[in-house]
């Protein structure tokens, strides 16, 4: 079997790629004899294409989609390059998806057609390219299956929302067919003009849907879970704040977080801020800063979170949500290495 030094996954669902129906042709073109692309429209079909990576000795394997097909090719690479005792491969994230925060971290810029380009011409010179080491953490839970069993699972993941306000913005944010930065913009810009029409002076508006009035309320509804950090546990179990970070983070040159994320530190928002809180949080958020009002944020070493009541964890890593969690801990993660192109 022929050796190929670039080994492409393109994922047709992503954002970028619904309408592109040869994207796989286009970015073969692009390679030629230097690399393969493999189409993946289910994460199930990630496995086969990254065996035959490793069987090709591929050394740039590259992500054509967003954080979403990232975070599932990291995932899958992972589970084969444990069973072989091997390191992680050298990851390219490319820019295709709603955020791209990964790509961004590492000042990856352009489409995947652009990167490719790039790294078929570093190849041809022979010339190595600087690579940079990204932390993620290790999500390791229980998930409870149809049939009412526990199903342990494990992933590498870089964000998350584990409870609260931020899981609950991705449940809205994902109700887009065509989510992005304007998304983004849009769920806050209604978040703070729900807060503005809950103030006394503006609540006895006639005339004002209630859905309006209510959007900010189900948002901040807080979930109980009980939280030990550290190993040691907190006094709080209802919460509208719990995310958590392996690296400081741009999402879609709106919000910026995980600022004290780094040097083997995760980075830990919890807390329950009001309404008025959140407001005054909204400039730390847009600056990158430590939040200040009604939050907690702290650098730490290992987080377990138990639920509590009837409402089971919906934790969105990485934008994937993974629903129907007992528990879930996060600790530290490998280094992930990215060539800087």
């Amino acid at each position: 079997m022929a050796q190929a030094k670039i080994g492409v996954v393109t994922n047709p669902n992503s954002k970028k790629n619904r309408a592109r129906f040869d994207r796989a042709v286009e970015l073969q073109k692009i390679l030629g004899a230097r690399g393969i692309v493999r189409e993946t429209r289910t994460v199930d079909e990630i496995a086969p294409a990254i065996r035959e990576f490793i069987a090709r000795d591929v050394r740039y394997w590259v992500s054509d989609g967003g954080d979403g097909a990232l975070h599932w090719l990291v995932n899958q690479a992972r589970d084969e390059f444990e069973r072989r005792g091997l390191a992680l491969p050298l990851t390219v994230p490319t820019n295709g998806g709603t955020i791209d925060f990964v790509a961004k971290k590492v000042g990856i810029r352009g489409q995947a057609d652009e990167i490719l380009r790039r790294l078929v011409e570093a190849e041809g010179e022979g010339r190595p390219l600087p690579v940079e080491e990204v932390p993620s953490f290790v999500m390791s839970g229980v998930r409870r299956t149809a049939d009412g069993g526990a199903e342990p699972f494990s992933r590498i993941g870089f964000t998350a929302a584990i409870c609260g306000v931020g899981q609950r913005f991705f449940d809205v944010y994902y109700l887009d067919p065509v989510p992005g930065a304007e998304t983004l913009v849009r769920i806050i810009a209604l978040g703070v003009g729900s807060i503005a029409l809950n103030a006394p002076v503006l609540s006895a508006l006639p005339l004002v849907p209630k859905a309006w009035r209510d959007f900010a309320g189900n948002m901040l509804r807080p979930q109980r879970a009980r939280v030990r950090v550290d190993g040691k546990p907190l006094a709080t179990e209802s919460w509208r704040a719990l995310h958590l970070g392996a690296m400081f983070v741009d999402i879609g040159g709106v919000v910026k977080l995980f600022p004290l994320a780094g040097d083997g530190k995760l980075d830990l928002m919890s807390g329950n801020p009001s309404m008025t809180e959140i407001l005054l949080n909204l400039g730390d958020l847009f600056r990158g800063s430590p939040l200040r009002h009604g939050v907690e944020e702290r650098a730490v070493g290992e987080v377990e979170v138990e639920a509590l009541g009837d409402e089971l964890l919906a934790p969105c890593i990485d934008g994937e949500i993974y629903r129907d969690v007992t528990c879930v801990k996060f600790a530290p993660g490998p280094l992930i290495r990215i060539p800087r192109i």
